[in-house]
């Protein structure tokens, strides 16, 4: 089988194809029952502009439509988003496929499907660190063909799957005990709450104090419980501050109240340890990826040995940072939650596996922002060296000046 795009020079048996396909469930027949003159003068140039990218409609992103030819009849369609925006990823998703009615029943849907999964990948505006669909709950053979074709679900609600496919591969998916399941009705005590949609949490907890002293911030609201989350806002933006609290249930736990708040886009600026000779105090670090050696992502995310960020906010924020000249690296992160139990054997290991710094939060909150459909970015700056036979804390708490920027570059990111 193969996908071959829309085109003029195939216009006629194309249209031939597309005419006679009818909508049915969430697939929207393209151009059912059209002239051939509609076809080619107004249909087939709007469809070409967006695959380019030309003239799309606010919202909307390049996306292309193939139909899958076996031994040169045409047999299904697959409309190819090229990269999701925050309402693909909770919606549709990347990729919409359809089998012709007198073609079902010969696994065409998986192959499709997968050879959709390709060409995707082979687009080069594709920036997405995992590739996303969705399929209600009540069509089976969708659900069997995502799942065959190598996706598993990592959220649901009452309507609907939300599906993954991991294109790089590094361990799988072997957690059959994940359970997706998104409840509505969790008594937080957040919910109605109206924050802003922005969120700094911030692990300098100096510089949150100071920004205090200087009338930047005010105290918005307390959390109150065992731990108190002190919740402060911006004077001039409507960007959340809150301190970040050590280990993924932790800082984890009073996100989804933030979020259950109305919060939609996280950045979260920390220290790391750095597991590399070489890599300097204070030198930047953005999370691409965290390896997970913790246990609150597994309960946000299947089981693998790696979860990945959102690399379309990467891309931004790199961008950003090249602007501006601050020199970066661009880095796996290794969460842990034992404090004392970062051996050497460990550390090996995560090095092996492609980590170049060592801290308790990232994997968990990047399974939660996947979890929960929000935006997600953190920057690290480089701490204490683990990278040798003894621990070097390499004065890494006194650099009030990174410290310091990262608040403002994190604000920066957020208002654009």
């Amino acid at each position: 089988m193969e996908l071959i795009a829309l085109s003029l020079e195939k216009a006629s048996s194309q249209w031939e194809f597309l005419s006679r396909l009818e909508s049915e469930n969430h697939f929207i027949a393209p151009c059912y029952n059209i002239s051939f003159n509609d076809y080619v003068n107004s249909f087939l140039p709007k469809a070409l502009d967006e695959a380019k990218g030309i003239n799309l409609k606010e919202g909307y992103v390049p996306a292309s439509i193939f139909i899958a030819y076996e031994n040169d009849i045409p047999v299904g369609v697959a409309k190819i988003r090229h990269y999701c925006n925050a309402s693909l990823r909770n919606g549709a998703g990347h990729i919409g496929y359809y089998v012709a009615k007198e073609h079902r029943g010969k696994g065409y849907a998986k192959i499709i499907l997968q050879k959709a999964f390709e060409t995707l990948l082979s687009f080069p505006d594709f920036c997405d660190e995992y590739i996303f669909l969705s399929v209600d709950k009540g069509n089976i053979p969708s659900i069997k063909t995502q799942l065959g074709a190598g996706m598993v679900i990592f959220r649901e609600d009452d309507e609907k799957y939300y599906t993954l496919y991991d294109y790089h591969r590094d361990g799988g998916f072997k957690d059959s005990a994940f359970d997706p399941y998104i409840y509505g009705s969790i008594p937080f005590e957040t919910k109605g709450k109206e924050y802003p949609q922005r969120l700094i949490i911030c692990f300098f907890h100096e510089q949150i104090r100071r920004l205090e002293e200087e009338k930047k911030i005010y105290l918005r609201e307390v959390i109150k419980g065992e731990n108190d989350l002190h919740i402060y806002q911006f004077v001039d933006e409507d960007i959340l501050i809150v301190p970040g609290l050590i280990g993924g249930p932790l800082c984890g736990g009073f996100l989804e109240e933030l979020i259950a708040g109305g919060v939609k886009k996280v950045f979260f600026i920390g220290g790391a340890g750095v597991l590399n000779k070489g890599m300097d105090v204070g030198g930047l670090m953005l999370v691409e990826a965290a390896l997970r050696d913790e246990g609150f992502s597994y309960h946000y995310a299947p089981a693998s040995r790696k979860i990945r960020a959102n690399l379309r906010l990467l891309e931004k924020n790199e961008s950003y940072l090249k602007q501006k000249q601050i020199p970066y690296r661009v880095i796996t992160a290794y969460t842990t939650d034992a404090f004392y139990r970062e051996t050497k054997k460990k550390i090996a290991q995560a090095k092996e596996d492609g980590a170049s710094a060592v801290e308790m939060e990232q994997a968990g909150l990047i399974a939660l922002a996947l979890l929960r459909g929000v935006e997600y970015s953190a920057f690290l700056y480089g701490g204490d060296d683990l990278s040798g036979e003894e621990w070097d804390k390499r004065g890494w708490h006194s650099r009030e000046d990174v410290r310091s920027s990262l608040i403002g570059i994190a604000k920066d990111l957020l208002i654009r």
